[in-house]
């Protein structure tokens, strides 16, 4: 995958609500951070991602403001605008730095 193609991917495959389907996209050492706290490894970040979808239902997640940081063959770095909104229609904005470590693999850490 393209690291250009990766942010749409994931927030396609966030919005299915299934972690086997968003699994692929993370990488083995990656790193997430929720308002919760911070999780290490794909056990951990699973379950910040189920507790998440069982606590807030009906959640869309989108990706804005798309900026590369810097890019080569190997890796990228994207700063992007987060949101997210719910059934009684909140929407908060957060800001990450996205870091993809391999063609295959990436990592993920919040600004």
């Amino acid at each position: 995958m393209q690291a250009d193609d990766f942010l749409k991917t994931y927030e396609r495959l966030t919005n299915t609500h299934e972690f086997d389907r968003v699994r692929p996209l993370i990488d083995d050492k990656a790193v997430f951070w929720f308002s919760s706290g911070s999780y290490s490894g794909l056990p951990a970040i699973q379950k910040a991602f189920e507790n998440t979808w069982q606590l807030i239902q009906e959640e869309v997640y989108r990706i804005e403001d798309v900026t590369c940081i810097s890019k080569s063959e190997t890796s990228a770095a994207y700063a992007y605008t987060y949101h997210y909104s719910s059934s009684i229609n909140r929407i908060r904005k957060f800001r990450f730095i996205h870091l993809d470590t391999s063609s295959s693999a990436l990592s993920y850490c919040v600004l």
